[in-house]
């Protein structure tokens, strides 16, 4: 049984995903392991963390991407009991099914736009993971970044049975949190995007032990940060950035909050 609303799995879509899994392996400290399990024919390399959970991986833009000028991105697949349902609630209010399919031991996940335009994937697993799965190496949080982030919410919540949990007023304006319904724990939060992001888009923030020596070898390895590390309410530090290919990434330092 999926557990509703859950982001389960990150994949990275680069213009060379060999030279990401090289970067992201010394700069978040994963393990690359390879799926050969049923549908996987072993050249698809995960991301495993300290832990040994994986955690996603990274494949090369389709060509057709690239003709419609697609930049690399950081793509997340939000757990659903019922793809077909939320593909069909999904499209009704405004998305766009880009890519459908089902694999074996995987199950079935689909590849969407949503109505303002950012790119997110759903899936009903084939093997339920009820585990909250944190520390070094973990996608830690989830921030949307919106052109309306009340409607963009609102989409979610219909699809994932999200609520708003604590809500702050920033320079941007709200900037509202939210969790799964029931949970008792923020994922992630909308806020408009401003300047922040070039167009509507999610982020995503990967937790690190240190963010410092995290900044430096995100930078020694290319990447370049555009929100220099600083602290958030509660204690935890973050920093904001761009990887080698360009794609949007955060990392978070989490002291305990």
């Amino acid at each position: 049984m999926a557990t509703q609303g859950k982001f389960a799995w990150f994949d990275y879509y680069a213009d060379d995903a060999e030279a990401a899994r090289t970067f992201y392996s010394e700069a978040f400290g994963w393990k690359l392991t390879p799926f050969d399990g049923a549908g996987g024919d072993g050249t698809y390399l995960m991301f495993t963390a300290a832990d040994g959970v994986p955690v996603g991986g990274s494949v090369d833009l389709p060509p057709e991407a690239k003709e419609m000028d697609a930049t690399p991105y950081w793509l997340s697949y939000i757990e659903t009991a019922d793809i077909e349902a939320t593909l069909s609630k999904a499209t009704s209010l405004g998305a766009q099914v880009v890519h459908q399919e089902e694999m074996p031991t995987v199950g079935k996940f689909a590849v969407l736009l949503d109505p303002q335009g950012a790119a997110f994937a759903t899936i009903q697993p084939a093997q339920h993971d009820d585990g909250e799965h944190a520390g070094p190496g973990h996608c830690s949080w989830h921030d949307y970044m919106a052109n309306d982030w009340e409607a963009a919410f609102e989409f979610y919540a219909e699809l994932f049975d999200w609520v708003k949990t604590d809500s702050m007023q920033t320079p941007s304006g709200t900037y509202q949190m939210f969790g799964r319904k029931g949970a008792g724990q923020s994922l992630g939060g909308f806020l408009n995007r401003g300047e922040m992001s070039d167009s509507p888009s999610w982020l995503y923030y990967f937790t690190l032990d240190n963010l410092d020596a995290g900044v430096e070898r995100f930078t020694r390895l290319g990447g370049s940060i555009d929100v220099p590390a600083m602290e958030v309410p509660g204690g935890d530090r973050i920093a904001i950035g761009r990887d080698a290919q360009g794609a949007r990434v955060a990392l978070h330092e989490n002291n305990g909050s």
